[in-house]
């Protein structure tokens, strides 16, 4: 996925907080490896071992780890955007 352009939206507290929990159901049901969940985590190859002992990745799993990491990265971004300065 690629950044071009910033949109600016308002959105109240409560409707970033459902939208960070859509995100990660997204990530949990659609964007992960049925083998990477557990107990409603998602835990792609490499985040629990020495990344150095992993075994490399096919090409599909990789852009399902990128989407993961996308999808994260934003969840984060509107968590902090609701945290108080």
């Amino acid at each position: 996925m690629t950044q071009s352009a910033s949109v600016r939206i308002e959105l109240t507290p409560a409707e970033v907080d459902l939208l960070t929990e859509a995100l990660d159901s997204h990530e949990y049901w659609q964007l992960s490896n049925p083998s990477w969940r557990n107990s409603g985590y998602v835990t792609v190859p490499g985040e629990d071992v020495d990344l150095a002992s992993a075994a490399p990745l096919d090409e599909e799993n990789r852009g399902m780890v990128a989407e993961i990491l996308e999808a994260r990265r934003l969840q984060e971004l509107l968590r902090r955007a609701t945290r108080p300065e």
